[in-house]
Protein backbone atom coordinates (compact mmCIF):
# COMPACT_ATOMS: atom_id res chain seq x y z
CA UNK A 1 0.00 0.00 0.00
CA UNK A 2 2.82 2.39 0.86
CA UNK A 3 4.56 1.58 -2.45
CA UNK A 4 1.40 2.36 -4.40
CA UNK A 5 0.97 5.66 -2.56
CA UNK A 6 4.61 6.58 -3.20
CA UNK A 7 4.27 5.88 -6.94
CA UNK A 8 1.12 7.95 -7.06
CA UNK A 9 2.85 10.92 -5.42
CA UNK A 10 5.78 10.66 -7.84
CA UNK A 11 3.34 10.64 -10.77
CA UNK A 12 1.58 13.71 -9.41
CA UNK A 13 4.83 15.61 -8.91
CA UNK A 14 6.14 14.79 -12.40
CA UNK A 15 3.08 15.09 -14.58
CA UNK A 16 0.43 17.12 -12.82
CA UNK A 17 0.09 20.82 -13.59
CA UNK A 18 -1.72 21.59 -10.35
CA UNK A 19 0.80 19.84 -8.14
CA UNK A 20 0.79 22.40 -5.35
CA UNK A 21 -2.97 22.29 -4.87
CA UNK A 22 -3.17 18.50 -5.07
CA UNK A 23 -0.27 17.86 -2.68
CA UNK A 24 -1.78 20.39 -0.30
CA UNK A 25 -5.08 18.54 -0.46
CA UNK A 26 -3.34 15.23 0.24
CA UNK A 27 -1.39 16.37 3.31
CA UNK A 28 -4.04 18.64 4.80
CA UNK A 29 -5.92 16.83 7.58
CA UNK A 30 -9.57 16.14 6.92
CA UNK A 31 -12.26 17.34 9.30
CA UNK A 32 -12.15 14.08 11.25
CA UNK A 33 -8.35 14.10 11.57
CA UNK A 34 -7.92 17.63 12.86
CA UNK A 35 -7.74 18.42 16.55
CA UNK A 36 -9.44 21.07 18.63
CA UNK A 37 -7.02 23.00 20.84
CA UNK A 38 -7.81 23.18 24.55
CA UNK A 39 -9.27 26.28 26.14
CA UNK A 40 -7.04 25.56 29.13
CA UNK A 41 -4.29 22.93 28.96
CA UNK A 42 -4.54 21.58 32.48
CA UNK A 43 -1.62 19.18 31.99
CA UNK A 44 0.80 22.12 31.91
CA UNK A 45 -0.18 23.13 35.45
CA UNK A 46 -0.86 19.72 36.94
CA UNK A 47 2.21 19.82 39.21
CA UNK A 48 0.39 22.44 41.27
CA UNK A 49 -1.99 19.60 42.24
CA UNK A 50 -5.54 19.34 40.94
CA UNK A 51 -8.70 18.76 42.94
CA UNK A 52 -12.12 17.97 41.50
CA UNK A 53 -15.07 19.19 43.52
CA UNK A 54 -18.75 18.63 42.71
CA UNK A 55 -21.77 20.11 44.44
CA UNK A 56 -25.21 21.21 43.30
CA UNK A 57 -27.74 24.00 43.22
CA UNK A 58 -30.36 23.71 45.91
CA UNK A 59 -33.61 22.21 44.61
CA UNK A 60 -32.08 21.15 41.27
CA UNK A 61 -33.14 17.52 41.58
CA UNK A 62 -30.83 16.13 44.25
CA UNK A 63 -28.56 13.41 42.88
CA UNK A 64 -27.12 12.79 46.33
CA UNK A 65 -23.63 12.56 47.80
CA UNK A 66 -22.89 9.17 46.22
CA UNK A 67 -23.75 10.25 42.67
CA UNK A 68 -21.84 13.48 43.05
CA UNK A 69 -18.86 11.39 44.13
CA UNK A 70 -19.29 9.19 41.04
CA UNK A 71 -19.30 12.26 38.80
CA UNK A 72 -16.22 13.61 40.60
CA UNK A 73 -14.38 10.32 40.16
CA UNK A 74 -15.35 10.06 36.49
CA UNK A 75 -14.08 13.59 35.82
CA UNK A 76 -10.87 12.77 37.68
CA UNK A 77 -10.38 9.57 35.70
CA UNK A 78 -10.71 11.43 32.39
CA UNK A 79 -8.24 14.09 33.55
CA UNK A 80 -5.71 11.29 34.01
CA UNK A 81 -6.61 9.14 31.01
CA UNK A 82 -7.21 11.83 28.39
CA UNK A 83 -5.94 15.19 29.64
CA UNK A 84 -2.55 13.84 30.72
CA UNK A 85 -2.71 14.77 34.41
CA UNK A 86 -0.58 12.29 36.36
CA UNK A 87 -2.49 10.47 39.04
CA UNK A 88 0.00 11.58 41.70
CA UNK A 89 -1.03 15.18 41.09
CA UNK A 90 -4.72 14.47 41.69
CA UNK A 91 -6.22 15.16 45.10
CA UNK A 92 -9.29 13.05 45.77
CA UNK A 93 -11.22 13.62 48.99
CA UNK A 94 -14.76 12.51 49.69
CA UNK A 95 -17.37 14.87 51.07
CA UNK A 96 -17.62 12.67 54.16
CA UNK A 97 -13.88 13.03 54.80
CA UNK A 98 -14.06 16.80 54.32
CA UNK A 99 -17.01 17.10 56.67
CA UNK A 100 -15.18 14.99 59.26
CA UNK A 101 -12.06 17.15 59.04
CA UNK A 102 -13.79 20.51 58.69
CA UNK A 103 -16.79 19.98 60.93
CA UNK A 104 -20.08 21.76 60.35
CA UNK A 105 -18.18 24.82 59.10
CA UNK A 106 -17.21 22.88 55.99
CA UNK A 107 -20.68 23.44 54.58
CA UNK A 108 -19.92 27.17 54.40
CA UNK A 109 -16.49 26.78 52.80
CA UNK A 110 -15.90 27.92 49.25
CA UNK A 111 -14.43 25.42 46.74
CA UNK A 112 -11.27 27.54 46.73
CA UNK A 113 -10.83 27.24 50.48
CA UNK A 114 -11.57 23.51 50.46
CA UNK A 115 -9.04 22.88 47.69
CA UNK A 116 -6.39 25.16 49.18
CA UNK A 117 -6.60 23.42 52.55
CA UNK A 118 -6.24 20.08 50.75
CA UNK A 119 -3.04 21.33 49.08
CA UNK A 120 -4.38 21.87 45.56
CA UNK A 121 -3.31 24.77 43.39
CA UNK A 122 -6.21 24.24 41.00
CA UNK A 123 -9.76 23.09 41.62
CA UNK A 124 -12.07 21.97 38.85
CA UNK A 125 -15.37 22.96 40.40
CA UNK A 126 -18.55 21.51 38.91
CA UNK A 127 -22.04 22.41 40.06
CA UNK A 128 -25.08 20.36 39.15
CA UNK A 129 -27.61 22.83 37.79
CA UNK A 130 -30.45 20.42 37.07
CA UNK A 131 -30.99 16.69 37.20
CA UNK A 132 -33.94 14.62 36.05
CA UNK A 133 -34.45 10.87 36.09
CA UNK A 134 -37.72 8.99 35.79
CA UNK A 135 -39.12 5.72 34.42
CA UNK A 136 -40.78 5.78 31.03
CA UNK A 137 -42.78 3.03 29.36
CA UNK A 138 -42.04 -0.65 30.07
CA UNK A 139 -40.20 -1.79 33.17
CA UNK A 140 -36.53 -0.87 33.07
CA UNK A 141 -36.96 2.03 30.63
CA UNK A 142 -35.70 5.41 31.86
CA UNK A 143 -35.32 8.99 30.68
CA UNK A 144 -32.81 11.34 32.26
CA UNK A 145 -30.85 14.56 31.94
CA UNK A 146 -27.97 16.26 33.71
CA UNK A 147 -26.97 19.92 33.38
CA UNK A 148 -23.78 21.21 34.95
CA UNK A 149 -21.67 24.35 35.08
CA UNK A 150 -17.89 24.13 35.57
CA UNK A 151 -14.95 26.42 36.22
CA UNK A 152 -11.31 26.01 37.25
CA UNK A 153 -10.12 28.15 40.14
CA UNK A 154 -6.52 29.08 40.89
CA UNK A 155 -6.50 28.73 44.67
CA UNK A 156 -3.59 31.14 45.16
CA UNK A 157 -4.99 33.87 42.93
CA UNK A 158 -8.52 33.05 44.15
CA UNK A 159 -10.01 33.56 40.72
CA UNK A 160 -11.33 31.65 37.73
CA UNK A 161 -8.67 30.71 35.16
CA UNK A 162 -11.04 28.68 32.95
CA UNK A 163 -13.17 29.60 31.09
CA UNK A 164 -11.30 32.79 30.25
CA UNK A 165 -14.46 34.90 30.44
CA UNK A 166 -15.00 33.72 34.01
CA UNK A 167 -18.43 32.28 33.24
CA UNK A 168 -19.13 28.60 33.99
CA UNK A 169 -18.88 26.20 31.06
CA UNK A 170 -22.36 24.73 30.85
CA UNK A 171 -22.72 21.12 29.72
CA UNK A 172 -26.16 19.64 29.09
CA UNK A 173 -26.64 15.93 28.49
CA UNK A 174 -29.76 13.81 28.22
CA UNK A 175 -30.73 10.18 27.72
CA UNK A 176 -33.84 10.13 25.54
CA UNK A 177 -34.60 6.52 26.41
CA UNK A 178 -32.62 3.74 28.06
CA UNK A 179 -33.93 0.20 28.36
CA UNK A 180 -31.27 -1.22 30.69
CA UNK A 181 -32.49 0.35 33.89
CA UNK A 182 -31.80 3.24 36.23
CA UNK A 183 -28.12 2.59 36.92
CA UNK A 184 -27.24 2.35 33.22
CA UNK A 185 -29.06 5.64 32.58
CA UNK A 186 -27.14 7.36 35.36
CA UNK A 187 -23.85 5.88 34.14
CA UNK A 188 -24.41 7.28 30.65
CA UNK A 189 -25.19 10.71 32.04
CA UNK A 190 -22.12 10.70 34.30
CA UNK A 191 -19.74 9.54 31.58
CA UNK A 192 -21.04 11.95 28.94
CA UNK A 193 -21.09 14.88 31.36
CA UNK A 194 -17.53 14.22 32.50
CA UNK A 195 -16.41 14.03 28.88
CA UNK A 196 -18.27 17.25 28.10
CA UNK A 197 -16.29 19.04 30.79
CA UNK A 198 -12.82 17.56 30.33
CA UNK A 199 -12.81 17.79 26.51
CA UNK A 200 -12.02 21.51 26.80
CA UNK A 201 -8.79 20.82 28.69
CA UNK A 202 -6.68 18.87 26.19
CA UNK A 203 -6.12 18.43 22.45
CA UNK A 204 -9.05 16.39 21.22
CA UNK A 205 -9.90 15.06 17.79
CA UNK A 206 -12.81 16.84 16.14
CA UNK A 207 -14.70 13.60 15.67
CA UNK A 208 -14.52 12.83 19.41
CA UNK A 209 -15.59 16.23 20.69
CA UNK A 210 -19.36 15.81 20.76
CA UNK A 211 -21.36 12.91 22.16
CA UNK A 212 -24.71 11.47 21.16
CA UNK A 213 -26.24 12.78 24.40
CA UNK A 214 -25.69 16.50 23.74
CA UNK A 215 -28.69 18.69 24.46
CA UNK A 216 -27.12 21.72 22.82
CA UNK A 217 -25.00 22.26 19.71
CA UNK A 218 -21.53 23.84 19.72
Amino acid sequence: MRKVLFCFLVFVLLFCSGCGDIIGWIITPGPYDRKISPDFKIKDRAKEKVMVFVDQVSGSGDIGVQKRAELRDTIGALLVKRAGVKRKYMIIKSEVDMIDSGGAGYLNYSPIKIAAEAGAGLVLYTRVLEHKLFPSGPKGFYIGSLDTGSVIYDTKLERVVWPLDGKPKVVRMEVAIENKGEEETIEKLMTSTAHGIVRHLYNIRYQNFKTSLEKVSY
